[in-house]
């Protein structure tokens, strides 16, 4: 269950870094045109909630003792939702 569990942060965490990065990387190469400009905020914002919740999930299972708490792990949830 814990192999379950890793994995679904991790991929999670990849998921969300991976939008942040080819997002920053189209706009700055003005590659893609974000139509209205506030959008490219919005798939920013999305993606970086998506990689912190992975991160802190990943923090509940494996990481420090202070880490491993029910409302980390809750959080980590939350943003891997969003």
């Amino acid at each position: 269950m814990r192999f379950f569990a890793r994995l679904t942060g991790l991929v999670v965490l990849l998921y969300g870094a991976w939008m942040v990065t080819i997002n920053l990387f189209e706009a700055v190469t003005a590659s893609n045109t974000y139509e209205p400009p506030w959008m490219l905020f919005v798939v920013l914002g999305f993606g970086a909630s998506g990689a912190v919740g992975g991160f802190l999930f990943l923090l509940s299972i494996d990481g420090p003792p202070r880490f491993r708490a029910p409302m980390i792990r809750a959080i980590g949830w939350v943003g891997m939702f969003i």
